[in-house]
């Protein structure tokens, strides 16, 4: 058995997280994938040039898909990174998610 699978404290863990939270109710009717990679890659998990550095410990987890409802206040991602100013990241992610109010 791998212990990566069953253990994440192995890997590096980032500084900061930060709980993505909807703005409105409503039901997911889209998330924009390149929405959320130029976000990724503004947290440090991907490179802007083929020599920038990846931070392993950068990224995010989508707490939500296309189809669920979410009310005022869920959180639909967490985003991880060791850079304390995430903004524009999370503006790219915000930005990301299509809603149809109830």
């Amino acid at each position: 058995m791998l212990k990566i699978i069953d253990d994440y404290s192995i890997f590096k863990q980032p500084k900061y997280t930060y709980a993505l939270k909807a703005k409105e109710s409503g039901v997911i009717t889209g998330i924009d994938a390149l929405s959320c990679g130029k976000s990724s890659c503004l947290l440090g998990a991907g490179r802007i040039t083929k020599i920038s550095p990846i931070d392993m410990s950068a990224g995010i987890k989508l707490n939500v898909l296309i189809g669920d409802t979410v009310s005022k206040g869920d959180t639909l991602a967490f985003l991880y990174s060791d850079k304390s100013d995430i903004s524009d990241s999370i503006n790219i992610l915000e930005s990301a998610y299509s809603f149809k109010k109830d």
